[in-house]
């Protein structure tokens, strides 16, 4: 019995040494890893043919600079642009599902190497003011639509209007396989996507006339901003993801003009979405950066 007791307790002080091994080099379990790109990283997928097209694109054999993704591994992202440079550094969860990034480096092209000096030094003060910017309240380097979204009558009727693209750096938050940053200005009417709903805009710094605008969603996947026909509609079988077209005939060879939105029937809340998780593509993107 006692001899039992001996062969118990070294077995039990094994398992405990294996344990406190495993955390100092790392046996714990392998931390996720995610792989986003960008909706407004390729052109054409904002002149898509229809919802199914935006969101199942012809990524496959794309470099990952064109698609601007943004790859997460643990607590650590890199980002990437389209002319080439790699942005690092850490992330951490905020509240609310807010993703806070930390910059800390970026790498340029080999081909800026021939560029003049003056025009490298600028480019490169300029990621710095951008990371220094991001950092001072945890938002993402973007030049992604951000800001309020308006619609506005010209000369065709009533159209949907366009978003500024500009470089800033927008707070973003996770919701479930998106990316999104907050759309003001836009307020949701309506709990259920299967049924009319609407979407209010209180354009204020307009003009008095389109000051205020009522974008109404019908179930015949048509919409009409205060009254005035306006184009057709479409969700995505997650219910949030909005595509809105404007125009009904409007359609030429580079596709449907499109506005996407990120509603939470939920909370009644608008976004803008920046991001699509793209996972399926983790082994393509190791292997281009292998």
């Amino acid at each position: 019995m006692l001899r039992n007791m001996g062969f118990w307790k070294k077995r039990i002080c094994l398992f405990l040494g294996a344990g406190i091994l495993c955390s100092q080099i790392g046996c714990a379990e392998k931390k996720p890893e995610q792989l986003y790109v960008s909706f407004y990283g390729i052109g054409s997928t904002t002149n898509a043919q229809n919802l199914d097209e935006i969101l199942n694109p012809r990524w496959e054999n794309s470099d990952f600079h064109e698609l601007d993704a943004l790859y997460i591994s643990g607590t650590q992202f890199q980002q990437y642009f389209w002319e080439g440079t790699v942005l690092e550094g850490a992330v951490k969860s905020g509240e609310g599902g807010g993703l806070l990034m930390q910059y800390e480096d970026f790498t340029v092209p080999e081909r800026s190497a021939g560029m003049p000096e003056d025009y490298k030094e600028e480019q490169e003060n300029s990621f710095r003011q951008y990371m220094s910017d991001a950092n001072r309240s945890g938002g993402l380097i973007s030049m992604y639509p951000s800001g309020e979204f308006r619609i506005h009558p010209d000369a065709g009727g009533w159209s949907t209007g366009t978003y500024m693209m500009e470089w800033s750096t927008v707070p973003i938050v996770q919701k479930d396989g998106y990316l999104v940053t907050e759309q003001t200005g836009y307020s949701l009417k309506g709990a259920d996507p299967a049924e009319d709903f609407a979407l209010s805009c209180d354009g204020g710094g307009l003009e008095k006339e389109t000051a205020q605008t009522e974008m109404l969603f019908s179930r015949d996947g048509t919409w009409t901003a205060d009254g005035r026909s306006g184009g057709f509609w479409e969700i995505a079988e997650d219910a949030h993801l909005l595509a809105v077209y404007s125009g009904l005939e409007t359609q030429d060879a580079e596709g449907l003009g499109v506005t996407l939105f990120y509603l939470d029937f939920q909370t009644g809340e608008v976004y803008i979405p920046l991001y699509l998780q793209y996972d399926k593509l983790l082994n393509e993107f190791h292997q281009q950066e292998s």
